[in-house]
């Protein structure tokens, strides 16, 4: 029997089992089929989620269909052109110069440094209003914090004081973000923690990295004390039982740990580099799950930089990814409600900012770049037999975008989302006060539609599609790299004619967040742009 013989809805129900790209193969078969696949809003809406790279959650069951996929189709063209449907401002900060945003959530510590103030913002995905709490004292010195809404967690880092300060101890607190308490899930509610070596005096002044994705806490201690000879270590527990997944420690001379990311349920990237030229920048790839060895398990990863010339002395390679994947989980919530869609595991998008310099007429020159590349392709082939190290040219020219880049104002800037990273770009011709917000997109099917003239025109933006057959170039003779360095991943670049008097922007499901200048000392020192 011919397919289109058969009752419309049992053709609808048929359809509803390809994938994206059958489905699209279908649909250009015959017109029938074409115009069903077009009018009927599940099928268009599971299409037009492929295309975003994002997920249906199930947690928001009062919106049909057909809500959500207008909903998608306009958060989507506003994105491509930066079209803003609400404006929200918060007064500015009072407390301790530490603070986060984190899935829709902006933490702030109080001055006495023991408490900490939350500010759910408002979200038109999720259909909810602003929400404030504040805890004052959680009985904990608080040196840093990170935090998970989706799973109602929040990680304190304590102080250590008294014998624990004599023992190099520090204290790791895992508590309700609602109420302030023990979290419920954490059979251990304190986490004990010796980072590395202990040196009379006192405890030496880490610097942190936290992450947290799904059941797991990870934590890399970085040392500030550059007479001896620097030792990272990235620790990786299950927080729900308190024991520890991996123990990692920097073991050769002057190799240092920048940052590390989760990237998957089951592993984590740690990017390295050491001072000498000798050694070339590295990011690294452990297997936290069923690891070799608990404490310094050998990389199953190792992708290699380019060569730098020998002038050029790299300074961090810091790496950034949204590792919220807890909170991608289809059913998983935020604390005021769930989002009707998530990003995809599948799209999501590592940066890494290199810091180098060099020396130029006796001036020190900084030469700064930010590499972009796919989750995905870090991860394609682990698990099965292959070599350990990866050569630049290897996976570098095809799978990477490397742009020069200045480094954000603050490390703390989340400005990637998905596929997405945004900055903002200042010219000659404007005030230091005034920059244009530039997005980047790295998502390879939507990149592939093309605008509407109409749109782009009323929106007040420019855009530009690089296509992988238009590499960026470094040439040799700039004296960066040993050998020119061409890359090509596929990106779109959409930049704002407005102008916005922010110093930097971050990004989150469904808004920017503008940090303006003078952070601290503005009436409205954050400002919340909703696509």
């Amino acid at each position: 029997m011919y397919i289109l013989q058969l009752p419309k809805e049992v053709i609808v129900h048929t359809l509803e089992y390809l994938n994206f790209r059958t489905l699209i193969n279908c649909s250009e078969t015959c017109r029938s089929l074409h115009t069903i696949a077009q009018n009927t809003p599940y099928l268009r809406y599971n299409n037009e989620l492929e295309i975003a790279g994002l997920i249906d959650t199930g947690s928001v069951s009062s919106l049909s269909v057909a809500e959500r996929l207008e909903q998608l189709e306009t958060i989507e063209r506003n994105w491509a052109t930066l079209t803003f449907r609400l404006k929200v401002g918060i007064p500015k900060p009072v407390g301790r110069n530490i603070w986060e945003f984190f899935g829709g959530v902006f933490t702030l510590g109080t001055s006495g440094g023991r408490g900490l103030s939350y500010t759910e913002l408002p979200s038109l995905t999720r259909r909810t209003p602003t929400c404030t709490w504040k805890h004052d004292d959680l009985g904990v010195d608080i040196r840093e914090f990170g935090t998970d809404p989706s799973q109602d967690l929040v990680v304190l880092i304590e102080v250590p004081t008294g014998p624990r300060a004599d023992e190099g101890v520090y204290s790791i607190h895992l508590r309700s973000m609602r109420t302030g308490d023990q979290h419920r899930c954490a059979t251990q509610p304190i986490i004990f923690c010796i980072p590395q070596f202990f040196l009379p005096g006192g405890v030496p002044e880490y610097p942190f990295v936290i992450q947290i994705m799904g059941d797991f806490l990870g934590l890399l201690f970085q040392t500030l004390i550059e007479y001896v000879v620097r030792t990272e270590i990235a620790f990786v527990w299950n927080w729900k039982t308190g024991q520890i997944a991996v123990k990692i420690k920097s073991n050769k001379p002057f190799r240092r740990f920048d940052s590390f990311s989760f990237i998957s349920p089951r592993h984590i990237l740690i990017s390295t580099h050491t001072p000498h030229s000798e050694f070339r920048p590295t990011l690294e790839i452990y297997d936290f799950v069923f690891p070799r060895n608990i404490v310094n398990p050998p990389p199953i990863r190792i992708f290699e930089f380019p060569v730098f010339c020998s002038g050029v002395a790299v300074r961090s390679t810091r790496t950034r990814s949204r590792s919220d994947l807890s909170a991608e989980k289809p059913g998983h919530a935020a604390i005021q409600g769930g989002r009707p869609f998530v990003t995809a595991p599948t799209a999501r998008l590592l940066t890494v900012n290199i810091q180098a310099s060099r020396v130029v007429h006796g001036l020190v020159e900084p030469v700064d770049f930010m590499m972009f590349v796919h989750h995905d392709s870090l991860l394609d082939g682990i698990g099965s037999p292959g070599p350990i190290l990866v050569p630049w040219m290897k996976w570098g020219p095809n799978k990477t975008r490397l742009l020069r880049m200045r480094p954000n104002s603050y490390p703390w800037i989340c400005y990637i989302r998905g596929t997405r990273f945004v900055c903002m770009e200042r010219t000659t011709d404007l005030p230091a006060e005034q920059s244009h917000i530039k997005l980047l997109d790295f998502n390879p099917l939507s990149i592939k539609r093309q605008l509407k003239l109409s749109e782009v025109e009323s929106s007040r933006v420019t855009v530009t599609t690089f296509s992988a057959s238009e590499p960026t170039v470094i040439d040799q003779r700039e004296d960066v790299f040993v050998e020119t360095v061409a890359t090509s991943l596929p990106y779109r670049e959409v930049l704002s004619v407005d102008r916005y008097p922010y110093e930097a922007v971050m990004i989150d499901d469904d808004c920017f967040i503008g940090i303006r200048r003078g952070l601290m000392s503005g009436e409205n020192g954050v400002e919340f742009l909703y696509v």
